[in-house]
């Protein structure tokens, strides 16, 4: 009879394990259950995801910004260093060309008004007999003073 007992024991024991079982697994399903039919939970946590997202994103995008502005202003640098330098090239030929210009129109000059008082008694009647020559040595002239005063005064 005692083996009868404790077949009958165990079979209760093993009955009973089994319900415990059981039992754990039937609330490990209604706890995730609950946790998948909390709405306002989910929509919390899918907020908190974008919001992540929305922070890299907007990380990314100024990285790569500040990178775009660092290469343009390098490269408007360099640009405006070459305009520079061939500003000065032609501000100096221009220069040199009318220092020459006026040099020669300024001889041209002497030699028309003469050393002399009499021949620079004529100037006026000469301007008047050439007007295009009086206004190209006029135009050298206001062209020279532009230069000198682009100069700075040297």
């Amino acid at each position: 009879m005692t083996t009868t007992k404790n077949t009958q024991l165990s079979e209760t024991e093993a009955l009973r394990a089994d319900l415990e079982m059981t039992r754990q697994h039937l609330a490990d399903t209604v706890q995730e259950l609950s946790r998948q039919l909390n709405v306002p939970r989910r929509i919390k946590d899918s907020a908190a995801q974008a919001r992540h997202r929305a922070a890299e994103a907007a990380g990314t995008a100024g990285h790569r910004a500040a990178d775009a502005a660092s290469t343009a202003s390098q490269r408007a640098a360099a640009v405006a260093g070459t305009a520079r330098q061939r500003v000065a090239a032609v501000a100096g030929t221009a220069g040199h060309r009318a220092a020459e210009v006026t040099g020669t129109a300024g001889q041209r000059a002497a030699s028309v008004a003469g050393t002399t008082g009499e021949r620079a008694k004529q100037v006026p009647s000469l301007t008047k007999q050439h007007p295009g020559i009086t206004a190209a040595i006029s135009g050298v002239v206001a062209g020279a003073a532009a230069v000198w005063i682009a100069g700075g005064g040297k």
